[in-house]
């Protein structure tokens, strides 16, 4: 509430006295700033990416884990170890994985003779933007591991006995039995992983600073920038309104679908 009210304003750190009101003179200056509109793009571009991603590598890793096996408790929970890091730990971790200088990533690339100088990952808008995503695949994947592997212990084994005894091999027990039964917790997690990536600015701002420029500019990378580096908290405020009212809309039209579906 008091970053609305703030975001009707024209108040800054730097301002002498308070916040004076300015009606919706922010709002409607942010659809002529090309940094705000480019910055909606980044965000959708960055939380697709790692989603999907996530997605993409949580699933069979879930599926493997949930296999019986020696050892299957211990590497569990080594898999988990990257979600309980703080994001600086992360970031510190990425920055000297890709440093141009004396990062692992350039001695390992140059050794096996893929490139003879080092890249400047986090100088470049397309590498450093897929670093970032890189970063939070492994730091987030491991949540959506444990999710969806939660789920897959409750998948009733007679329902795959009677699969497998109608003949249906390994990828049909998985499409008609398994992934019905984990789809509810699939679009459940999703969404989640989409509120959080999407209003997420730690990893960016402790890796790149949203850079090179403003390459790696979300709305909320945008929004953190404002306050922290031009001191325009009402206009840093106004573009987290935006950001909410947009994450919200979504959340319900997702959630409306989600309820028809079931129906």
């Amino acid at each position: 509430m008091y970053a609305g009210w703030l975001s009707l304003t024209d108040y800054t750190l730097l301002t002498v006295g308070g916040p004076v009101w300015n009606d919706f003179a922010n709002y409607i200056d942010m659809w002529s700033d090309p940094t705000f509109i480019e910055s909606i793009w980044k965000t959708v571009r960055w939380t697709v990416s790692i989603v999907a991603l996530q997605l993409l590598l949580a699933l069979p890793v879930a599926l493997f884990l949930n296999l019986r096996f020696k050892a299957r408790g211990i590497l569990r929970s080594i898999v988990f170890m990257p979600y309980v890091m703080p994001a600086a730990v992360v970031a510190v971790i990425w920055v000297y994985m890709f440093d141009s200088s004396f990062g692992v990533v350039n001695d390992l690339l140059q050794s096996l003779n893929l490139t003879d100088v080092n890249i400047a990952f986090l100088s470049s808008s397309t590498w450093s933007f897929w670093v970032l995503v890189l970063a939070m695949v492994w730091h987030g994947a491991p949540l959506m591991v444990i999710i969806l592997l939660a789920a897959l212990q409750s998948v009733r084994h007679d329902a795959l006995e009677a699969a497998e005894l109608d003949g249906a091999g390994r990828w049909k027990r998985f499409v008609h039995v398994v992934l019905p039964h984990l789809m509810p917790t699939i679009w459940l997690v999703v969404l989640l992983r989409t509120m959080w990536m999407a209003h997420h600015v730690e990893t960016i701002a402790l890796l790149t600073n949203g850079g090179p420029g403003t390459a790696n500019y979300t709305m909320p990378m945008y929004s953190f920038g404002l306050a922290t580096q031009d001191y325009d908290v009402a206009y840093g405020s106004a573009v987290a309104i935006v950001l909410s009212l947009m994450l919200l809309v979504l959340a319900t039209i997702y959630i409306r679908n989600l309820e028809r579906a079931k129906a």
